[in-house]
């Protein structure tokens, strides 16, 4: 099959397609076992041409962003990934500890974020170990006041 000339060979969305082939197939890459080593694998589609995934992924590529796989345990592949900030995708990581609340399942620097409210603090209300232990629905919404004035025990 001839090579295709697409002119993007010394580009960051090719630097970041080789890489992601290269962290799912050689065990010598230093991510090998979080990706390969574990079976992620990157689809045929993908794996074969630069301009499969350039057709797939390059209309929403922007330079600020990063390969993002929606399931962290599923493929690379067009039904599997998306572009994400460096923040969003910080936070679907596997080893992530997910909350739920209020029907809504994020991290706790994603609650925290939506609510104004310092990890630290939300931390300090569920999981301290001298006082009432909140759940996290009740962390987000106690009033410091509240806190403050000993009304939580």
């Amino acid at each position: 099959m001839p090579k295709t000339k697409h002119g993007m060979h010394n580009t960051r969305l090719n630097h970041i397609w080789r890489q992601m082939k290269y962290r799912c197939t050689s065990p010598k890459a230093p991510e090998y076992k979080n990706y390969g080593g574990r079976g992620i694998k990157v689809s045929p589609r993908w794996m074969d041409s630069f301009q499969a995934f350039l057709d797939d992924m390059g209309s929403t590529y922007e330079e600020h962003l990063t390969l993002d796989r929606i399931d962290n345990n599923g493929d690379y592949g067009p039904d599997n990934c998306k572009w994400a900030s460096y923040k969003e995708q910080h936070r679907n990581r596997r080893d992530n500890h997910n909350l739920e609340a209020f029907g809504k399942v994020q991290s706790i620097a994603a609650w925290s974020e939506e609510y104004g409210i310092p990890v630290n603090t939300l931390k300090n209300r569920m999981y301290r170990s001298n006082k009432k232990k909140l759940t996290l629905e009740e962390a987000l919404t106690i009033s410091t006041y509240a806190q403050q004035r000993g009304v939580l025990k």
